[in-house]
C-alpha cells in the first residue's frame, strides 16, 4: 500500500513539474492580447465563485465546476497567458478560502451570552452560515498533513493548467484567431471556419488531457496489487473509471462548452455585463448537473438499501454480503470479464441472497439438519431473489446471476431446470465460488478487522472476541464451525467440475495465492 501511495505521490509531483516546464514555453509560443488587470481580476473572482461550488460525483473524488465556460471565453478572446493566470489562480484561491472556511466553521461559535446584542449575534450567525457554505465542499477533502494539502492543491491547479496549455497549443497550431485582437475585423469566411475548427480541436484535447491525467492518477491511487503488475489490469481500471465517472462528466462538459461559446459571443458584444447576466444561468445549470449525478447516486443507494434490508432481516449477512461482493469483483477482474460484468459484480454480490428475506429465521438459523420441507423453502431463495431484482430495470443484467448462484457445474443444485456449466452465466459461477468460500471460512480469522455482524461494533484495541462486548451476540454462525483457509481451498479443489466451474476455481486459487484473501486498503 505504501508503494502504491508513493507512486501516486510521484505522479503528482511529475504533473506539477511538467506544468512548470511547459507553461513558460507555451506562453512564448502562443499569442495573447492585452487584457486590463481590473477586468482579469473580475473574471478571476467569478471563476473563484464557480470553483467554490463544485458538484461532487460521490465517487473517485471527481467533481464538476462551472469554471469551464470562463476558461473557454478567456482562451478564445485573450489567448494563453490570461487563461493560464485565470484557471489555476481561481482554483488556488477557492481552495484557500474553502479549506480555511472548513476549519473555521468547526471552531467558530455564535455568541449567546446576555451581554451580546442581537445584532452582534445575527452578524455572527450570518458569518457562520457563510463559512459553512464556503467550506462544506472542502470538509474532509484535504485531510492529512499540511504538506499533503499543499501538494494536493498544487497538483490540481497544475492539472488544470496542463489542460489549458495543451488546448492553447492546439488552438494556436491549428490557426485559431484571438477574438479579442483588433485584426479579427479583417478575418474572412475561411479564417472563421479555421478558427471554429481550431476551437473544437482545442477543447477535444482539453478533455482528453483532463481524462488522461485523472484516470492515471485514480488508477494509481486505488489500484489493486494484482493490477499494478499487469498492463491489461491497469487498462481495465481506466476503462472502469471512464464508464463510472468520466463519461458522465463529459455529458455536462459538452453543455458547458456550448455555454462557453455563447458566453464568448455575448462578451464580445456587451462586455463584462454578459458574465454577470449569465452567472445566474451558470448556477441553474449547476443544479441540473447535480440532479443528473443524484440519479446515479440514487441507483447506488437503492442497491445499498436492498443490501441493508437483508442485513437487518438476518444480521449475520452484514459482513458476508460485502465480502462476497468484494471477492466476486476481484475474481471477475482476474478472469478478464467484460467491463459491464466487472462493474455490476459488486451489486450482484451484495444482492445474491436477497431472496432469503422470504425465508423464516427459524429455518435460516436452525441448529441441526434441515427437514426436506425446510430445504425446499431454502432452495427457493435464488428464484425469489431474481424475481425481486427483476423489478429494477437498472439491475436486469444480474437477474440470472442471482438466480443461478446455487446451480452446480454438473447440472445439479437449484433451481432444477437442467442447466449446467457452459449454460450457466459465468458471473453466477463466480458468485457461487465466492459465496461458498466465505461460508466455509466465515472469515473470522481471515478478515482485515473484526466487526460485529449485528450492531457493527469494532473493538478499540483491535481484538477479536468471540462475543460482541457491545451487544453480546456471538461472532459466528451457529450451525457450522468455520474451516481453515487450507481446508476451504481443498473443498474448492474437490468441488471443481462438480459443484464449481473448474475455470473459476483455478482463477480463484491463483488470485488467493498471489494476493491473499483480502487487499488491505
Amino acid at each position: 500500500m505504501q508503494q502504491q501511495y508513493r507512486a501516486y505521490r510521484i505522479f503528482r509531483i511529475v504533473i506539477i513539474g511538467l506544468c512548470v516546464t511547459m507553461a513558460i514555453p507555451t506562453v512564448m509560443i502562443c499569442q495573447s492580447t492585452h487584457v486590463p488587470w481590473s477586468q482579469l481580476l473580475f473574471l478571476i473572482a467569478i471563476a473563484t465563485l464557480c470553483e467554490l461550488a463544485p458538484v461532487a460525483l460521490g465517487a473517485n473524488y471527481a467533481e464538476v465546476t462551472l469554471t469551464l465556460p470562463l476558461v473557454i471565453m478567456v482562451m478564445l478572446v485573450y489567448g494563453t497567458l490570461p487563461v493560464i493566470i485565470l484557471g489555476p489562480s481561481a482554483f488556488i484561491l477557492a481552495s484557500a478560502l474553502g479549506w480555511s472556511s472548513a476549519l473555521l466553521s468547526h471552531r467558530f461559535t455564535v455568541p449567546s451570552t446576555q451581554r451580546t446584542g442581537l445584532s452582534s449575534r445575527l452578524r455572527a450567525l450570518i458569518f457562520n452560515v457563510i463559512l459553512a457554505w464556503v467550506g462544506r465542499p472542502w470538509v474532509g477533502r484535504h485531510s492529512g498533513s499540511f504538506g499533503w494539502v499543499i501538494l494536493s492543491v498544487l497538483y490540481n491547479a497544475s492539472h488544470l493548467c496542463l489542460n489549458i496549455v495543451f488546448a492553447s497549443l492546439v488552438y494556436t497550431l491549428a490557426g485559431g484567431a484571438l477574438l479579442g485582437s483588433p485584426a479579427i475585423s479583417e478575418l474572412r469566411t475561411l479564417g472563421w471556419v479555421q478558427t471554429i475548427a481550431a476551437a473544437v480541436a482545442a477543447m477535444t484535447v482539453f478533455f482528453a488531457s483532463d481524462a488522461g491525467i485523472y484516470g492515471v492518477a485514480t488508477a494509481l491511487y486505488e489500484s489493486l496489487p494484482a493490477y499494478t503488475r499487469t498492463l491489461g489490469g491497469f487498462v481495465l481500471r481506466c476503462q472502469m473509471l471512464f464508464r463510472q465517472t468520466i463519461a458522465s462528466v463529459y455529458k455536462s462538459d459538452v453543455v458547458l462548452t456550448v455555454l462557453g461559446a455563447v458566453l464568448t459571443f455575448l462578451y464580445l458584444r456587451i462586455g463584462t455585463t454578459a458574465v454577470i447576466v449569465l452567472f445566474g444561468s451558470l448556477y441553474m445549470i449547476r443544479d441540473a448537473i447535480r440532479q443528473t449525478f443524484q440519479q446515479i447516486q440514487t441507483y447506488r443507494d437503492t442497491v445499498t438499501t436492498l443490501g441493508t434490508y437483508m442485513q437487518r432481516y438476518h444480521p449475520y449477512t452484514r459482513g458476508h454480503l460485502k465480502r462476497v461482493a468484494d471477492l466476486s469483483e476481484r475474481l471477475a477482474k482476474e478472469l478478464r470479464l467484460p467491463l459491464e460484468s466487472v462493474m455490476m459484480m459488486p451489486d450482484a454480490g451484495m444482492l445474491h441472497d436477497i431472496g432469503k428475506v422470504g425465508v423464516s429465521e427459524d429455518i435460516l438459523d436452525k441448529v441441526g439438519k434441515l427437514t426436506d420441507d425446510e430445504w425446499t423453502v431454502i432452495k427457493q431463495h435464488p428464484v425469489k431473489g431474481a424475481e425481486i431484482v427483476s423489478h429494477l430495470p437498472f439491475l436486469d443484467k444480474i437477474v440470472d446471476w442471482v438466480k443461478y448462484h446455487h446451480k452446480w457445474a454438473d447440472g445439479t443444485g437449484y433451481p432444477d431446470d437442467g442447466k449446467k456449466d457452459g449454460q450457466i452465466p459465468i458471473e453466477a459461477t463466480i458468485i457461487a465460488v465466492a459465496d461458498a468460500f466465505d461460508a466455509m471460512t466465515d472469515d473470522r480469522d481471515l478478515s482485515v478487522d473484526w466487526q460485529c455482524d449485528t450492531c457493527g461494533h469494532r473493538p478499540d484495541d483491535g481484538g477479536r472476541p468471540e462475543f460482541c462486548p457491545q451487544c453480546g451476540v456471538e461472532k459466528k454462525r451457529v450451525y457450522r464451525e468455520p474451516l481453515s483457509l487450507n481446508d476451504a481451498i481443498d473443498q474448492l479443489r474437490r468441488g471443481a467440475g462438480s459443484q464449481f466451474s473448474p475455470r473459476v476455481v483455478k482463477a480463484f486459487l491463483r488470485m488467493l495465492e498471489r494476493d491473499g484473501v483480502h487487499i488491505d486498503g
